[in-house]
């Protein structure tokens, strides 16, 4: 993985197409947003899901949606295979994103962007809603009524500590520990 955060991401012309080819589409007229921001609190949370907080760039697409590559390049923001919207490392990207897991996730509603979405982001690893997580292309915080935990379907997987497969009570999550 790429360390530094002066390291632009890398693709070649097929991907800035896809890029192009996402950017007109989206809800409420405004497209895909080239920023989106996140943020997930240290409280309740393990150090891997909170460096899922920071400024996300649109990078390329993967299952028919846009994704974002985190600033320092070692976290994206991406639409799963299980209709979740998800944050994960390299271990996702490497499956081309074809997966339903990650750090932390968020059921899609139609074909809404993440920052669209209302009701509470969840932390692997048995999916815990956390109305204090939030994703904005602003970088302010929606309301937080909009954010108020909903019933969750419980899909999806992702990897505990070390990045090993755990299953917990509800599925799997990635919540690495040091």
């Amino acid at each position: 993985a790429a360390k530094g955060g002066d390291k632009k991401a890398k693709h070649g012309p097929a991907e800035d197409k896809a890029i192009g080819e996402v950017e007109g589409s989206g809800t409420n007229g405004i497209g895909v947003p080239a920023t989106l921001h996140v943020h997930v609190p240290k409280a309740g949370g393990t150090p891997d899901q909170q460096k899922c907080s920071g400024k996300y760039a649109l990078h390329s697409t993967a299952n028919g949606f846009p994704v974002w590559i985190h600033e320092r390049k070692d976290r994206f923001l991406y639409h799963g295979n299980d209709e979740h919207w998800y944050i994960g490392d390299d271990e996702e990207m490497e499956m081309n994103f074809d997966c339903d897991q990650g750090y932390i996730r968020h059921e899609g509603e139609a074909m809404l962007m993440p920052h669209e979405l209302t009701g509470a982001w969840e932390r692997g690893e048995d999916w815990t809603p956390d109305q204090h997580i939030w994703v904005s292309a602003d970088g302010q915080p929606p309301s937080l009524e909009s954010r108020a935990p909903r019933s969750s379907k419980d899909k999806g997987k992702g990897k505990s500590k070390n990045g090993s497969k755990s299953k917990g009570s509800k599925g799997f999550g990635k919540s690495k520990s040091p």
